[in-house]
């Protein structure tokens, strides 16, 4: 059957977009969306829905003389957050969020929902978290959503063009890896396991067997604290690599952030500037982002025990990408127990990083 699955499905918000994008006709692109109801307000005989599929959010303008009577009461008395379909015309219009406007011609209630509890006003954190599965539906959640998506696939992009393999950890493990007594414990049948804090120990294992690997899953630390510097759980990235050296960790950790950074700057501006405004003209740049200047063994602010060559956290959506370098662990022999990203004796040439494709 010819075309990808998204295109025999029905159009979106996104693909209105593109659509209009490469449209220079006056008559605007018909389209019917099914979607939620996530505000409305209305001006006499218009009313003016902020809609959502997923995919984004749109403005839907519902005109008393363009619709049926009972569609527009429909429109009207509809609850937020109820399951719609809106059948019309979508218009590039500057004046309404997003840059774009569907023009009703049709609108139907797919199922009413009941009294929604987040409302416009300002709700506290526990109140939100309380009903953390509707507030995922706002603006600034689905944003973190979207953008954890692009870092997580950048991630994975750019390691498989270092010719990594992806090998998936346990989450039970017999055993702490790092030597710490903050584990959440469980049986596993008859015998003691823990919740794993990094998948380390397998990586060094695997790493003997394919050279470069990398595993990306849930962490857990058992560490009791009331402040928001600390994660219970989140998901952390580990590459291993054997055969490295101090200089090459630091540049795949560079390559690594700067193509994610790259990729998170030309995925969609409006989602990072939602989050950051003031990231707005790093997201309309094209050119790729380059690292860093480094620190070098000559600056006064250089520490040979310890050198930490990454970190990206993101607090909101329960993510973390961290990695660090421990140059006392660079040997002759097999492997070094204390670095996630381990330093081996360039014994081998397992060959260049090569550039990114973005």
């Amino acid at each position: 059957m010819p075309g990808s699955w998204k295109d025999r499905r029905l159009p979106t918000i996104q693909s209105l977009h593109r659509l209009l994008a490469s449209d220079t006709g006056s008559d605007g692109v018909p389209a019917t969306l099914r979607g939620w109801l996530a505000g409305r307000r209305s001006s006499g005989k218009l009313l003016f829905l902020n809609f959502r599929d997923g995919s984004g959010f749109a403005q839907v303008v519902v005109a008393k003389a363009a619709v049926a009577v009972e569609a527009f009461e429909s429109a009207r008395h509809c609850p937020l957050e109820s399951a719609v379909e809106v059948g019309g015309a979508a218009f590039s219009e500057a004046r309404a969020p997003g840059g774009m406007e569907i023009r009703a011609s049709g609108f139907r209630v797919l199922h009413a929902a009941d009294p929604y509890p987040i409302t416009p006003k300002e709700h506290g954190a526990s109140f939100l978290l309380d009903h953390r599965h509707l507030w995922l539906r706002s603006r600034k959640q689905h944003a973190l959503l979207r953008i954890r998506d692009e870092v997580l696939y950048a991630f994975r992009e750019y390691l498989r063009e270092q010719e990594f393999v992806n090998a998936d950890t346990p989450i039970f493990t017999p055993n702490a890896c790092e030597g710490t007594t903050t584990l959440f414990e469980t049986r596993y049948f008859d015998r003691q396991a823990y919740l794993s804090q990094s998948g380390q120990l397998y990586n060094e294992a695997v790493a003997m067997s394919v050279g470069r690997t990398y595993c990306l899953g849930p962490t857990f630390r058992a560490e009791k604290s009331k402040t928001r510097r600390h994660l219970i759980e989140f998901w952390m990235l580990e590459p291993e690599v054997a055969f490295a050296e101090l200089p090459d960790i630091i540049e795949l950790a560079e390559g690594l952030i700067c193509h994610a950074a790259s990729a998170l700057a030309g995925a969609g501006s409006d989602t990072i500037t939602l989050l950051a405004p003031a990231a707005r003209a790093t997201c309309a740049q094209s050119s790729p982002i380059g690292p860093a200047p480094r620190t070098t063994t000559e600056s006064p602010s250089f520490n040979c025990d310890s050198l930490t060559a990454c970190t990206v956290t993101a607090h909101g959506s329960h993510m973390a990408a961290s990695s660090s370098v421990t140059p006392s662990g660079t040997g002759t022999g097999s492997h070094s127990s204390s670095s996630t990203f381990s330093a081996y004796a360039r014994t081998l040439e397992l060959g260049p990083l090569k550039p990114s494709s973005r």
